[in-house]
């Protein structure tokens, strides 16, 4: 990404790896499975709301999976869509301050890109 010139960059486009699934549920699954996998027993406290949004994606032959925050979420359903760079800063402009919207579009790319969540940028 690094050598991608700066004039390119609002029209990138990215293609996800096949194994990522973007789910949204309606109970907080990540409490639950901590609760049930932990060394000493803890109190499950979790509850039903209307969703919550999670990632699942294959590395290697590891499954991974976790929940999402909604700036990523909504930065993550742009990009699903097909969306471009721009379009993907655009959907952040409407739920964080707008001069932090670039660095931010771009750290969750490199996260994204270091879970290999991303498979090619075009």
């Amino acid at each position: 990404m690094a050598t991608i010139a700066p004039e390119s960059w609002p029209e990138l486009k990215f293609k996800l790896h096949s194994s990522v699934q973007r789910l949204d549920f309606e109970w907080d699954y990540i409490e639950m499975w901590n609760a049930l996998t932990a060394d000493e027993p803890t109190e499950l406290r979790a509850t039903k709301e209307d969703s919550y949004p999670y990632l699942i994606w294959r590395e290697n032959l590891s499954t991974h999976f976790r929940s999402m925050q909604i700036d990523e979420q909504t930065a993550f359903d742009a990009l699903a869509q097909g969306g471009n760079f721009t379009e993907i800063c655009e959907s952040l402009a409407n739920i964080i301050n707008e001069e932090e919207v670039p660095m931010h579009a771009a750290s969750l790319l490199k996260g994204w890109i270091s879970q290999s969540l991303i498979s090619s940028v075009y």
